[in-house]
């Protein structure tokens, strides 16, 4: 039984290699003219590809979230007092939209999950 998808083949090239084209014209071009049993051996690998690119994305934002946490208690010890001005002090410093929440993860480098505590924090 196999258990690609030409239907979606594409978008599982995009997830691994942040583009179609390597898909359609690059060096998987070759995909759309092979025997089923070939496309699955290609799908297996972009499926495990897939998998360790993601867990290289989940250590990424793990290392980026510590080092903000990490910023943040400097920011603490140097006088802010407490998380919330402390998270304040660094949107004034980096000059951050405080109604910006999303983009202010991205100037930051952090996950985006801060984004509703930033609307708690700082909206309020």
């Amino acid at each position: 039984m196999y258990t690609y998808s030409d239907n979606i083949f594409s978008d599982l090239v995009k997830e691994v290699y942040g583009t179609r084209s390597v898909g359609r014209t690059g060096h998987l071009s070759h995909y759309w003219d092979e025997t089923p049993e070939n496309k699955q051996k290609i799908w297996d690998d972009l499926c495990d590809e897939h998998e360790a690119t993601m867990a290289e994305e989940k250590a990424a934002q793990v290392r980026k979230a510590k080092a903000f946490e990490d910023r943040v208690k400097d920011v603490i010890s140097i006088g802010a007092g407490d998380r919330k001005t402390a998270i304040r002090w660094i949107f004034q410093s980096d000059n951050l939209d405080p109604r910006d929440y999303s983009y202010a993860c991205h100037k930051l480098n952090i996950p985006y999950s801060y984004e509703e505590e930033f609307r708690t924090l700082i909206g309020s």
